[in-house]
């Protein structure tokens, strides 16, 4: 610090919106007690600040959140496509996987290649479609979760007849295999 200068430290309140905030300047007094900066800019104690949201270049703003979305997806398919199957998913957890998207798809491909199956059956508790259900009986037969394999397949009602009893041959197999 300059020689005449308090210490001094700031305390900055953002508003909800992210558009608006105040910076509160704090300076040490006689008798070392912190109190409100007063001089200068700051009369009251604190400084109003604003600012403007990111544009893109047609002026329009910027979602941050699907571009923090689209940059995730990117460094997971990376990751993926790396081998690095354990950071697909650090790499994807603040995106919606929720519903069938190719974020969804990249973690399901990296679940499949750890062969994680009991976390692939977690993963897909709500299954999005056909392929996701087929995904899902598959990781619980896998898991040995045989039980909830055939509640599940029975439930799937929109399987065709074929994929249907693929299934369950596979499902009677593992159980046979498990009597042994």
């Amino acid at each position: 610090m300059p020689r005449g200068v308090n210490r001094q430290y700031n305390l900055i309140v953002i508003e909800d919106d992210f558009k608006r905030g105040r910076v509160h300047v704090r300076e040490m007094a006689e008798g070392g007690q912190f109190t409100l900066k007063n001089n200068g800019a700051f009369s009251e104690g604190f400084v109003e600040i604003s600012w403007q949201p990111l544009l893109d270049m047609m002026g329009r703003q910027i979602d941050t959140k699907a571009a923090n979305a689209k940059l995730a997806i990117s460094k997971a398919e990376a990751a993926l496509l790396d081998g690095k199957l354990h950071e697909v998913a650090g790499e994807l957890r603040d995106v919606d996987l929720s519903s069938p998207s190719y974020a969804r798809n990249l973690m399901i491909e990296a679940l499949q290649k750890q062969e994680d199956w009991s976390k692939l059956s977690a993963f897909l508790e709500n299954p999005g479609g056909i392929e996701e259900i087929v995904l899902l009986v598959s990781a619980l037969i896998a898991s040995n979760n045989l039980d909830d394999a055939e509640t599940r397949l029975n439930a799937a009602t929109e399987l065709d007849a074929a994929t249907h009893a693929d299934l369950l041959k596979r499902l009677e197999a593992k159980r046979m295999l498990r009597q042994l």
